[in-house]
């Protein structure tokens, strides 16, 4: 009898008692059940997790109006968008060159003997020390008084565990004349992109065509135009790993825009997928910021 056979034929509690003793004779037997048994019970945490923050951003949701207090709105605002407390960005722009972009909050920002912009970038710098995340800064974003939206705040999404718990997927009009794409930040400092000629402005039919899908498919979603007008962002707000994202991303979305482009546009329909990896470390956690 074939060993598949054997195996299959045994009772539950045969078959735990043989592992039993393989776990008790062999150490690496041991070892691997051992990983298996933690990595099943960190996945059922990260479930559970979801499940009670998926309800309270519900509760949220259906209790905030125009009519809302500021500290409910702001309440709303961090259970949508939770990231990384320790540290956060702030968008600066430069007046004279026209230049924008988004910095972490560094308490020894611009002290001197201390900040070298010229010599270490924020991520590297040894005398860096970040400013957590409170709700006057959450405040200020919400407000938008500043004319150059330099209180606009970025959240780092990954998480410890290698979880993020948002989504934010670029549809843009305005990238090089070869390429657009579309970049959603996840868990272990992976980044989605999805690429095509840019032959057109294509890019209100695509977010519809995702934002349709995932509707179909029971996922919510909230469109938002960039502040340029020349794009939009699609928002999703679920804790997820790099496994389920990378599920999400191929079984439902990708397929989705790739047979709108076969039809309507054959000439792009060689689009890809790709997924790149850049690592763990605390540098490589903030370079993703949203």
């Amino acid at each position: 009898m074939p060993l598949k056979e054997y195996l299959a034929s045994l009772s539950k509690e045969d078959l735990i008692s043989l592992l039993m003793q393989l776990a008790d004779n062999q150490r690496e037997v041991k070892d691997f059940l051992l990983q298996k048994m933690s990595k099943i019970q960190q996945q059922k945490k990260v479930r559970e997790s979801a499940l009670q923050e998926q309800s309270v951003v519900l509760d949220n949701q259906r209790l905030v109006s125009r009519k809302s207090t500021p500290q409910e709105k702001i309440n709303l605002y961090k259970s949508l968008f939770v990231g990384r407390q320790d540290v956060f960005a702030l968008r600066w722009y430069n007046t004279k060159s026209g230049r924008s972009g988004y910095s972490p909050v560094c308490a020894n920002k611009w002290v001197v003997g201390k900040c070298d912009l010229k010599k270490y970038s924020c991520a590297t710098c040894p005398y860096k020390s970040p400013v957590k995340l409170d709700d006057s800064y959450i405040f200020n974003h919400l407000a938008g008084r500043d004319e150059f939206c330099r209180d606009v705040i970025g959240v780092y999404p990954l998480m410890d565990g290698n979880v993020c718990r948002f989504l934010a997927m670029d549809f843009d009009a305005h990238a090089p004349k070869e390429q657009t794409s579309i970049v959603s930040t996840h868990a272990n400092d992976a980044k989605t992109a999805y690429a095509h000629k840019n032959e057109g402005n294509f890019w209100k039919d695509d977010i519809l065509a995702v934002h349709k899908t995932c509707t179909d498919f029971g996922v919510s979603s909230y469109i938002e135009i960039s502040r340029s007008g020349n794009g939009g962002h699609l928002w999703f707000s679920f804790p997820c790993t790099k496994l389920y994202l990378k599920i999400f991303a191929r079984a439902i979305i990708f397929p989705e825009i790739t047979l709108r482009r076969s039809r309507k546009c054959p000439e792009t329909k060689n689009d890809s997928l790709i997924l790149s990896t850049a690592g763990k470390s605390e540098n490589s956690q903030m370079k993703n910021c949203v």
